[in-house]
Protein backbone atom coordinates (compact mmCIF):
# COMPACT_ATOMS: atom_id res chain seq x y z
CA UNK A 1 0.00 0.00 0.00
CA UNK A 2 1.32 3.43 -0.94
CA UNK A 3 2.30 5.58 2.02
CA UNK A 4 1.68 9.31 2.31
CA UNK A 5 4.82 11.39 2.41
CA UNK A 6 5.49 13.99 5.13
CA UNK A 7 5.32 16.65 2.40
CA UNK A 8 1.81 15.55 1.48
CA UNK A 9 0.77 15.63 5.13
CA UNK A 10 2.08 19.19 5.38
CA UNK A 11 0.19 20.19 2.24
CA UNK A 12 -3.01 18.73 3.67
CA UNK A 13 -2.58 20.69 6.91
CA UNK A 14 -2.20 23.88 4.90
CA UNK A 15 -5.61 23.35 3.27
CA UNK A 16 -7.44 23.08 6.60
CA UNK A 17 -9.34 26.21 7.68
CA UNK A 18 -8.81 25.51 11.38
CA UNK A 19 -5.61 26.59 13.11
CA UNK A 20 -3.10 23.76 13.46
CA UNK A 21 0.05 23.83 15.55
CA UNK A 22 2.62 21.32 16.73
CA UNK A 23 4.67 21.77 19.87
CA UNK A 24 7.90 20.15 21.02
CA UNK A 25 8.28 18.79 24.54
CA UNK A 26 9.47 22.20 25.80
CA UNK A 27 6.12 23.63 24.58
CA UNK A 28 7.71 25.67 21.80
CA UNK A 29 5.85 25.94 18.50
CA UNK A 30 7.57 23.87 15.79
CA UNK A 31 4.78 24.02 13.20
CA UNK A 32 1.89 26.40 12.48
CA UNK A 33 -0.34 26.24 9.43
CA UNK A 34 -1.38 29.33 7.50
CA UNK A 35 -4.85 29.40 9.09
CA UNK A 36 -3.29 29.76 12.55
CA UNK A 37 -0.86 32.44 11.32
CA UNK A 38 -3.76 34.40 9.82
CA UNK A 39 -5.87 34.01 12.97
CA UNK A 40 -3.10 35.32 15.23
CA UNK A 41 -1.66 37.91 12.84
CA UNK A 42 1.87 36.49 12.89
CA UNK A 43 4.15 35.45 10.07
CA UNK A 44 5.02 31.78 10.25
CA UNK A 45 8.67 32.48 11.08
CA UNK A 46 7.53 34.62 14.04
CA UNK A 47 5.49 31.77 15.51
CA UNK A 48 8.09 29.05 14.99
CA UNK A 49 10.21 28.81 18.14
CA UNK A 50 7.78 30.88 20.24
CA UNK A 51 6.74 29.47 23.60
CA UNK A 52 3.07 28.55 23.33
CA UNK A 53 2.45 30.14 26.74
CA UNK A 54 3.19 33.55 25.20
CA UNK A 55 -0.10 33.27 23.30
CA UNK A 56 -2.15 33.07 26.49
CA UNK A 57 -3.06 35.93 28.85
CA UNK A 58 -1.26 35.84 32.19
CA UNK A 59 -4.40 34.78 34.08
CA UNK A 60 -4.78 31.60 32.00
CA UNK A 61 -1.18 30.38 31.97
CA UNK A 62 -1.17 28.30 35.16
CA UNK A 63 -4.34 26.50 34.08
CA UNK A 64 -2.84 25.78 30.66
CA UNK A 65 0.44 24.59 32.17
CA UNK A 66 -1.48 22.06 34.27
CA UNK A 67 -3.24 20.79 31.15
CA UNK A 68 0.10 20.49 29.39
CA UNK A 69 1.50 18.49 32.30
CA UNK A 70 -1.41 16.07 31.84
CA UNK A 71 -0.52 15.87 28.14
CA UNK A 72 2.91 14.51 29.05
CA UNK A 73 1.11 11.68 30.84
CA UNK A 74 -0.71 10.78 27.65
CA UNK A 75 -3.97 12.63 28.25
CA UNK A 76 -5.69 14.49 25.44
CA UNK A 77 -7.67 17.61 26.32
CA UNK A 78 -10.30 19.96 24.95
CA UNK A 79 -10.79 23.34 26.56
CA UNK A 80 -11.81 26.93 25.94
CA UNK A 81 -9.36 29.74 26.48
CA UNK A 82 -8.21 33.09 25.15
CA UNK A 83 -5.36 33.80 22.74
CA UNK A 84 -3.68 37.17 22.38
CA UNK A 85 -2.99 38.16 18.77
CA UNK A 86 0.08 40.03 17.59
CA UNK A 87 -1.88 43.31 17.81
CA UNK A 88 -3.03 42.58 21.38
CA UNK A 89 -6.58 41.58 20.47
CA UNK A 90 -8.21 38.86 22.58
CA UNK A 91 -9.65 35.86 20.75
CA UNK A 92 -11.89 33.22 22.31
CA UNK A 93 -10.73 29.81 21.14
CA UNK A 94 -11.52 26.16 21.63
CA UNK A 95 -8.39 24.04 21.77
CA UNK A 96 -8.21 20.28 21.13
CA UNK A 97 -4.79 18.83 21.90
CA UNK A 98 -3.34 15.33 21.57
CA UNK A 99 0.06 14.17 22.89
CA UNK A 100 2.69 12.80 20.51
CA UNK A 101 4.92 9.87 21.50
CA UNK A 102 7.66 8.16 19.51
CA UNK A 103 7.93 4.41 18.94
CA UNK A 104 9.81 4.04 22.22
CA UNK A 105 6.95 5.68 24.13
CA UNK A 106 8.85 8.90 24.76
CA UNK A 107 6.84 12.10 24.89
CA UNK A 108 7.79 14.35 21.96
CA UNK A 109 5.21 17.13 22.08
CA UNK A 110 1.62 17.68 21.03
CA UNK A 111 -0.64 18.22 18.04
CA UNK A 112 -3.27 20.93 18.49
CA UNK A 113 -6.33 22.12 16.59
CA UNK A 114 -7.45 25.68 17.37
CA UNK A 115 -11.02 26.78 16.59
CA UNK A 116 -11.96 30.46 16.77
CA UNK A 117 -15.17 30.79 18.83
CA UNK A 118 -15.06 34.57 19.29
CA UNK A 119 -18.27 35.18 17.32
CA UNK A 120 -20.08 32.48 19.27
CA UNK A 121 -18.94 33.98 22.57
CA UNK A 122 -20.03 37.45 21.46
CA UNK A 123 -23.43 36.06 20.44
CA UNK A 124 -23.80 34.31 23.81
CA UNK A 125 -22.82 37.52 25.61
CA UNK A 126 -25.41 39.41 23.57
CA UNK A 127 -28.12 36.93 24.51
CA UNK A 128 -27.15 37.16 28.16
CA UNK A 129 -27.26 40.95 28.03
CA UNK A 130 -30.75 40.81 26.51
CA UNK A 131 -31.90 38.46 29.27
CA UNK A 132 -30.86 40.85 32.04
CA UNK A 133 -31.70 44.19 30.39
CA UNK A 134 -34.92 46.18 30.35
CA UNK A 135 -35.39 47.06 26.68
CA UNK A 136 -37.17 50.37 27.30
CA UNK A 137 -34.88 52.04 29.85
CA UNK A 138 -31.67 50.25 28.90
CA UNK A 139 -31.16 49.45 32.59
CA UNK A 140 -30.83 46.04 34.20
CA UNK A 141 -34.17 44.32 34.79
CA UNK A 142 -36.09 43.09 37.84
CA UNK A 143 -34.78 39.53 37.59
CA UNK A 144 -31.16 40.62 37.47
CA UNK A 145 -31.70 43.00 40.38
CA UNK A 146 -32.55 40.19 42.77
CA UNK A 147 -29.53 38.15 41.68
CA UNK A 148 -27.13 41.06 42.06
CA UNK A 149 -28.63 42.21 45.38
CA UNK A 150 -28.19 38.74 46.88
CA UNK A 151 -24.56 38.66 45.76
CA UNK A 152 -23.81 42.17 47.03
CA UNK A 153 -25.46 41.52 50.40
CA UNK A 154 -23.40 38.37 50.82
CA UNK A 155 -20.21 40.23 49.90
CA UNK A 156 -21.02 43.13 52.26
CA UNK A 157 -21.57 40.74 55.17
CA UNK A 158 -18.47 38.66 54.43
CA UNK A 159 -16.11 41.61 54.19
CA UNK A 160 -18.02 43.93 56.56
CA UNK A 161 -18.47 46.56 53.86
CA UNK A 162 -21.14 49.22 53.40
CA UNK A 163 -23.96 48.65 50.91
CA UNK A 164 -26.79 51.06 50.23
CA UNK A 165 -29.94 50.87 48.14
CA UNK A 166 -31.91 53.68 46.51
CA UNK A 167 -35.53 52.95 45.61
CA UNK A 168 -37.47 55.57 43.66
CA UNK A 169 -40.49 56.08 41.50
CA UNK A 170 -41.92 58.89 39.42
CA UNK A 171 -44.32 61.49 40.82
CA UNK A 172 -47.24 62.42 38.49
CA UNK A 173 -46.18 59.81 35.94
CA UNK A 174 -49.63 58.20 35.65
CA UNK A 175 -51.23 61.58 34.95
CA UNK A 176 -48.59 62.35 32.31
CA UNK A 177 -48.95 58.89 30.75
CA UNK A 178 -52.77 58.93 30.71
CA UNK A 179 -52.95 62.43 29.24
CA UNK A 180 -50.22 62.27 26.59
CA UNK A 181 -50.22 58.56 25.81
CA UNK A 182 -47.94 55.59 26.33
CA UNK A 183 -45.40 56.68 23.73
CA UNK A 184 -44.68 59.87 25.69
CA UNK A 185 -44.72 57.85 28.90
CA UNK A 186 -42.11 55.54 27.39
CA UNK A 187 -39.96 58.59 26.66
CA UNK A 188 -39.97 59.41 30.38
CA UNK A 189 -38.76 55.89 31.23
CA UNK A 190 -35.95 56.30 28.68
CA UNK A 191 -35.14 59.71 30.18
CA UNK A 192 -34.70 58.12 33.61
CA UNK A 193 -32.25 55.62 32.15
CA UNK A 194 -30.28 58.41 30.50
CA UNK A 195 -30.14 60.42 33.73
CA UNK A 196 -28.88 57.43 35.67
CA UNK A 197 -26.13 56.75 33.14
CA UNK A 198 -24.93 60.35 33.51
CA UNK A 199 -25.18 60.77 37.29
CA UNK A 200 -24.39 57.45 38.92
CA UNK A 201 -20.87 56.08 39.39
CA UNK A 202 -19.55 53.22 37.28
CA UNK A 203 -19.56 51.03 40.40
CA UNK A 204 -23.27 51.68 41.03
CA UNK A 205 -25.83 49.51 39.25
CA UNK A 206 -29.25 50.74 38.20
CA UNK A 207 -32.35 48.66 37.57
CA UNK A 208 -35.88 49.16 36.33
CA UNK A 209 -37.78 47.31 39.02
CA UNK A 210 -41.13 47.51 37.28
CA UNK A 211 -43.46 50.14 35.82
CA UNK A 212 -42.13 53.49 37.02
CA UNK A 213 -40.17 52.09 39.97
CA UNK A 214 -36.37 51.88 39.92
CA UNK A 215 -33.57 50.57 42.14
CA UNK A 216 -29.93 51.59 42.45
CA UNK A 217 -27.35 49.47 44.27
CA UNK A 218 -24.40 51.40 45.70
CA UNK A 219 -21.58 49.13 46.94
CA UNK A 220 -19.04 50.53 49.40
CA UNK A 221 -21.44 53.39 50.19
CA UNK A 222 -22.83 54.64 53.50
CA UNK A 223 -26.42 55.79 53.78
CA UNK A 224 -25.35 59.44 54.06
CA UNK A 225 -23.33 59.23 50.84
CA UNK A 226 -26.17 57.36 49.14
CA UNK A 227 -28.49 60.18 50.21
CA UNK A 228 -26.17 62.69 48.54
CA UNK A 229 -26.20 60.60 45.34
CA UNK A 230 -30.00 60.38 45.41
CA UNK A 231 -30.33 64.14 45.80
CA UNK A 232 -27.86 64.71 42.98
CA UNK A 233 -29.97 62.49 40.73
CA UNK A 234 -33.23 64.19 41.75
CA UNK A 235 -31.88 67.68 41.11
CA UNK A 236 -30.32 66.67 37.79
CA UNK A 237 -33.63 65.14 36.66
CA UNK A 238 -35.51 68.33 37.57
CA UNK A 239 -32.96 70.63 35.93
CA UNK A 240 -32.95 68.67 32.68
CA UNK A 241 -36.70 68.09 32.33
CA UNK A 242 -37.39 68.49 28.58
CA UNK A 243 -41.20 68.61 28.64
CA UNK A 244 -41.86 71.91 30.43
CA UNK A 245 -43.82 73.42 27.54
CA UNK A 246 -45.80 70.22 26.98
CA UNK A 247 -46.77 70.10 30.66
CA UNK A 248 -47.73 73.79 30.65
CA UNK A 249 -49.96 73.43 27.57
CA UNK A 250 -51.61 70.30 28.96
CA UNK A 251 -51.90 71.64 32.51
CA UNK A 252 -49.77 68.79 33.84
CA UNK A 253 -47.39 68.67 36.76
CA UNK A 254 -43.75 68.04 35.96
CA UNK A 255 -42.74 64.46 36.60
CA UNK A 256 -40.34 64.35 39.56
CA UNK A 257 -38.65 61.69 41.68
CA UNK A 258 -39.49 60.39 45.14
CA UNK A 259 -36.50 58.51 46.50
CA UNK A 260 -35.95 56.26 49.50
CA UNK A 261 -32.48 55.33 50.71
CA UNK A 262 -31.52 52.42 52.98
CA UNK A 263 -28.23 50.90 54.10
CA UNK A 264 -27.85 47.18 54.68
CA UNK A 265 -27.11 46.00 58.19
CA UNK A 266 -25.69 42.65 59.29
CA UNK A 267 -29.16 41.11 59.72
CA UNK A 268 -30.64 42.21 56.40
CA UNK A 269 -31.95 39.82 53.80
CA UNK A 270 -32.87 40.99 50.32
CA UNK A 271 -36.54 41.48 51.19
CA UNK A 272 -35.89 43.45 54.39
CA UNK A 273 -33.47 45.85 52.70
CA UNK A 274 -35.91 46.38 49.82
CA UNK A 275 -38.76 46.94 52.27
CA UNK A 276 -36.89 49.63 54.21
CA UNK A 277 -35.91 51.48 51.03
CA UNK A 278 -39.49 51.11 49.76
CA UNK A 279 -40.96 52.48 53.01
CA UNK A 280 -38.63 55.46 52.83
CA UNK A 281 -39.70 56.12 49.25
CA UNK A 282 -43.39 56.10 50.22
CA UNK A 283 -42.57 58.45 53.09
CA UNK A 284 -41.10 60.81 50.48
CA UNK A 285 -44.30 60.55 48.42
CA UNK A 286 -46.53 61.14 51.46
CA UNK A 287 -44.52 64.26 52.23
CA UNK A 288 -45.38 65.67 48.81
CA UNK A 289 -42.90 63.96 46.50
CA UNK A 290 -39.87 65.41 44.76
CA UNK A 291 -37.64 64.63 47.72
CA UNK A 292 -35.36 62.00 49.26
CA UNK A 293 -35.94 60.21 52.56
CA UNK A 294 -33.35 57.97 54.23
CA UNK A 295 -34.73 54.95 56.07
CA UNK A 296 -34.21 54.12 59.71
CA UNK A 297 -32.63 50.72 60.34
CA UNK A 298 -35.78 49.24 61.90
CA UNK A 299 -38.51 47.91 59.64
CA UNK A 300 -41.96 49.17 60.49
CA UNK A 301 -41.10 52.78 61.17
CA UNK A 302 -42.40 55.44 58.82
CA UNK A 303 -39.88 57.94 60.06
CA UNK A 304 -36.92 58.66 57.85
CA UNK A 305 -33.58 60.23 58.62
CA UNK A 306 -32.85 63.69 57.32
CA UNK A 307 -29.30 64.50 56.21
CA UNK A 308 -30.05 67.94 54.83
Amino acid sequence: METISPKTYAEILETINEGIRMLDKQWNIIYANQALCTLLGYDRNELIGMSVFDLYPEKDRNKVKNLYADRMKGQSSRYESTFITKTGQSLHVEVAATPIFNDQGEFKGSFTIVHDITERKQFEAGLRKLSITDSLSGLFNHRHFHMVLADELSRARRYKRHLSLICFDLDHFKQFNDCLGHLEGDNIIRLVGQNLSVIMRSTDRSFRYGGDEFMILLPETTISNAYVSAEKLRKHFNANWPFTEVCWKSNLNQVTLSLGVAEADSQDKTDTLIKRADLAMYEAKRAGGNRTVAAAFTIGTANGLNFS
